[in-house]
């Protein structure tokens, strides 16, 4: 998804509330990329050298408070202004100039703050909107604050633009949104999280708020490059503010992606401030990286400007995955008032189907594709189910793009017509909220210490991984059957000498199963190092050796019960200097069935594979089950895992068995 450019941005806000005039200086670029923020007027340009009715008394009174409050090395100053201190240096991470009032910008932290003083006490004698207090509220509103300067000090700055923008939007509550994990988009693997400003406590009004989204602006790349990109910081990042009901009706109905909505204890105040931050950021670009200074990441500098008194940012020094960013605003910080759950489309469907006959499910299906389609057999109530699934489901394949939209539309007409002949009441079902929420559940680093044998001989394993979720970790607060494991590493020692065991890069599953309605594509992949049994085309139960491999897979999976079962198509590519030719190529099916309860975790796996060096059959059993420990905590940061392994190849056996304690953290 591409966020809107600069300009774009702007000028939408000024369309909304009416303020094209006096945001002229969003003018369209003819070469269609974002305005450049050096094309702003310069704040240091408006200031009269001469003005006449400039209160130097009270400038030369604020700033010898200034200095004796020494606010220049207040931390809040520090995150108003983004300055990083590294040893004796300090600079700010924004790089363009309008940020800045002086020409030292970046790395002179007295100087804009003395700058900022002289912007506020210097009568604005050109454009409405164009003095720093205009510009930059917030920094103004704090430094009024601390240095307790009368209004009557200060010359009258006008900020129609900034006034009708706050009016239209009205904010007056914040409400922090999670959107669950996306795996066909990279950047949304891990979920999103964005802020909503809600002029009142109205329920029913939610989706005509607006929402403050922070993404970055992405390309056309090849998926490597995007990958490269994203990981490195090589592409741009900035906040932009839209309409809530957009961004519920792209998560919600395009993506199928549920949504989470948490109520902050933010006082109107407070969210106002936090507003005015956006109004300050709104020509700032900042670096994009992926795993850290992302969305989740950036919208806490916003909670930090509303209420200076959290620290949550320094929580993340390297990376931020948005569940963590959700424990520490509304766990840590306690800043959740209240939680409400907002169901995606495709999981409303879904549970209407749960609730409705095959023969009812069969004649929606029909009626989807023909609106007239007769229901002689069917109840008055059953007739009403059919009808509300037919039409949510054309719906869902015209948002999809999956049917013609001049047959869609007329059909859907139809489709309400038909249902509104029908006397009985809605028959659509309220989906359950899931007793664990994102924020509640486990946390995303993990150690594992394990002890085990392979094959009659000892063994000890340490492992580490910084990111995020495997399919026998709790199920809670993620999506059951979605796994992504990032930089997992495992070191063993057997025989007193110690080997790197794996290094996993990135591993993905995602378990998709199939319902009356969908049938979404399951899959996996994976990429990194291990240890494999197999040297120069002869499987080995003594020795292993590294190889690099690359593996995936395609297939469905059903949800029987409590168990989620699925079927891959696989394929997998080894390189090593142990193998015949350092490379061989494997294929075959993957089947396996997976439990996920509040109290413990089980999967079956069994995977079947023809190795073109060997021209062998490889069999692969894994069975694994994870139990949640509450020794010291009354939380589950712990867990016991045992695993059981045996891999064969023609008549070779190797079978290996260990037990893990876990922590999370």
């Amino acid at each position: 998804m591409k966020r809107m450019d600069t300009k774009c941005f702007l000028m939408s806000w000024a369309l909304i509330f009416g303020l094209s005039n006096s945001l002229a200086m969003a003018k369209e670029n003819p070469n269609g990329g974002a305005q450049k923020s050096s094309e702003l007027p310069s704040i240091i340009s408006h200031i009269d050298p001469f003005p006449s009715a400039l209160n130097e008394a009270a400038l030369a009174k604020a700033r010898e408070r200034a200095k004796e409050m020494d606010l220049v090395h207040s931390p809040y100053w520090d995150r108003l202004m983004y300055y990083r201190h590294d040893g004796k240096n300090i600079e700010s991470t924004v790089t363009q100039p309008s940020f800045f009032l002086t020409k030292t910008d970046q790395t002179d932290p007295a100087a804009e703050l003395d700058a900022l003083l002289t912007g506020l006490f210097t009568p604005n004698r050109l454009q409405p909107d164009e003095s720093a207090a205009c510009l930059f509220p917030v920094r103004r509103d704090w430094l009024v604050e601390q240095l307790q300067i009368m209004d009557s000090d200060l010359p009258a700055t006008p900020c129609p633009a900034l006034t009708q923008w706050l009016e239209g939007i009205q904010p007056r509550h914040a409400t922090l949104v999670f959107s669950s994990d996306y795996m066909n988009s990279p950047s949304s693997m891990f979920g999103h999280t964005l802020l909503r400003l809600d002029p009142d406590d109205n329920e029913q009004t939610r989706l005509l708020a607006y929402a403050i989204n922070y993404a970055a602006e992405t390309d056309n790349s090849s998926s490597a490059l995007y990958a490269i990109k994203g990981l490195t910081g090589l592409y741009s990042g900035a906040y932009s503010i839209m309409p809530y009901y957009e961004k519920v009706k792209e998560y919600n109905d395009f993506e199928s992606r549920d949504l989470w909505e948490y109520h902050l204890k933010l006082t109107p105040d407070e969210t106002l401030r936090l507003t005015k931050r956006v109004w300050e950021l709104r020509f700032v670009n900042f670096p994009y990286y992926f795993l850290h200074s992302n969305c989740s990441y950036e919208l806490l500098n916003l909670m930090e400007i509303a209420r200076p008194s959290l620290s949550l940012q320094n929580k993340f020094p390297v990376y931020a995955i948005p569940s963590d960013t959700l424990r520490a605003s509304l766990i840590d910080a306690n800043l959740l008032e209240k939680t409400v759950y907002r169901p995606a489309f495709v999981s409303r469907l879904n549970a209407q189907a749960d609730q409705a006959s095959p023969r009812t499910i069969a004649v929606a299906k029909a009626l989807a594709d023909q609106p007239d389609y007769p229901m002689p057999d069917l109840t008055m109530q059953q007739q009403a189910q059919a009808s509300e699934m037919a039409s949510d489901y054309l719906y869902y394949r015209f948002v999809s793009h999956e049917v013609d939209p001049t047959i869609a539309r007329p059909n859907m007409r139809e489709l309400l017509v038909r249902r509104s002949q029908n006397p009985v009441s809605d028959q659509r079902v309220t989906v359950p909220t899931p007793a664990i929420d994102p924020s509640q559940g486990h946390l995303t680093s993990r150690m594992l210490v394990s002890a085990g044998e392979l094959n009659g001989r000892g063994f000890a394993d340490v492992e580490w991984r910084p990111a995020y979720h495997d399919l026998l970790d709790p199920a809670g607060g993620y999506r059951n059957g979605s796994g992504i494991n990032f930089l997992q590493t495992k070191f063993r020692i057997q025989d007193d000498h110690l080997s790197l065991q794996k290094l996993t890069l990135i591993s993905i599953d995602s378990l998709s199963p199939k319902t009356d309605f969908f049938t979404p594509l399951s899959w996996n992949f994976a990429v990194g190092v291990r240890q494999v049994p197999e040297a120069h085309g002869q499987f080995s139960r003594e020795k292993t050796h590294a190889v690099s491999y690359m593996q995936g897979g395609e297939g469905l999976a059903l949800q029987w019960g409590s168990a989620l079962c699925y079927g891959l198509a696989s394929g997998a590519l080894e390189a090593g200097s142990a193998l015949d030719k350092g490379w061989r190529v494997g294929a075959g099916p993957t089947v396996g069935c997976l439990w996920n309860t509040p109290k413990y975790s089980v999967q079956i796996q069994n995977a079947t594979d023809f190795w073109q060096d060997s021209h062998t059959w490889q069999n692969q059993w894994q069975v694994g089950l994870q139990v949640p420990l509450r020794l010291m905590t009354a939380d589950r940061r712990q867990a016991l895992r045992l695993a059981w392994q045996q891999t064969q190849q023609g008549s070779q056996r190797s079978q290996e068995a260990s037990a893990s304690w876990l922590w999370y953290f």
